[in-house]
């Protein structure tokens, strides 16, 4: 009886310092991915937006694809003709009309090497993000049918002391969805401000929600949906942009 005391004893602990830590764990997991190895992708990108003034924002939106690869540290991005060729018809048309929306070229600014960058190999990113992270919540879940481990984190703001003394409210949490192997598979990160600058008010949102993929020692970003809308000093902007990679 009292060796399956001990037994029953030894394997709750074991269990219990298995999960200790889940900040711990989770960048265990991110340490093991290098992302030096090659990988070629399509990354197809759409962008929906309202913006300007308050009172009559301006809606437009955009979709654009782009060949990316990447090997041992050396990024590649490539554009085809029939998007280079919107893109010029864009800025002739502002050139005569100062009014004209520019959205292809507006989203094909979202597309930058970093950008790109992080969706081919987004553990340097997510661990960055953990570095001032506080974990609040370490428990078992279940995602779109699959069981899980979840992590839920604090996100403190991080942004230059005097837009910080600008602030009144903010609240970030960073939601990091594990598999069976403790690989994170999915993430969630909303931050949510408001505050007042010069005696008028502002307030805004951010949101990320991404599907994760592990393809060879990298962490892919296959799927990211990110939202943006903030309102103040007469202005609005309100967008909402999804990126889909397909590995090649």
């Amino acid at each position: 009886m009292r060796s399956l005391s001990c037994l029953i004893l030894t394997t709750l602990l074991t269990s219990t310092f298995a999960h200790a830590d889940g900040l711990t764990d989770l960048r265990a997991s991110l340490a093991k991915f290098d992302g030096k190895a090659a990988i070629s992708a399509k990354l197809s990108m759409q962008k929906n937006s309202k913006s300007g003034d308050s009172d009559e924002p301006k809606s437009s939106s955009a979709q654009a694809s782009v060949n990316a690869s990447s090997s041992n540290g050396a990024l590649q991005i490539s554009y085809d003709a029939a998007t280079l060729a919107k893109v010029e018809a864009e800025a002739n048309k502002r050139s005569g009309d100062n009014e004209a929306v520019t959205p292809l070229a507006d989203l094909l600014r979202d597309i930058t090497p970093t950008q790109v960058n992080s969706l081919l190999s987004y553990a340097g990113q997510l661990t960055r993000r953990l570095e001032q992270a506080t974990l609040k919540e370490d428990k078992a879940d279940s995602l779109d049918g699959k069981p899980a481990r979840l992590l839920v984190f604090d996100i403190p703001l991080n942004a230059p002391a005097k837009d910080r003394a600008s602030m009144k409210e903010y609240a970030g949490t960073l939601k990091v969805w594990l598999d069976s192997a403790g690989v994170p598979f999915a993430f969630d990160q909303e931050q949510v401000f408001s505050g007042r600058r010069m005696l008028i008010s502002f307030k805004g949102s951010n949101s990320d929600i991404g599907t994760l993929q592990k393809v060879d020692e990298r962490l892919v970003v296959v799927k990211l949906k990110r939202g943006q809308s903030f309102s103040g000093f007469g202005q609005s902007s309100d967008s909402t942009t999804t990126a889909t990679l397909t590995i090649q």
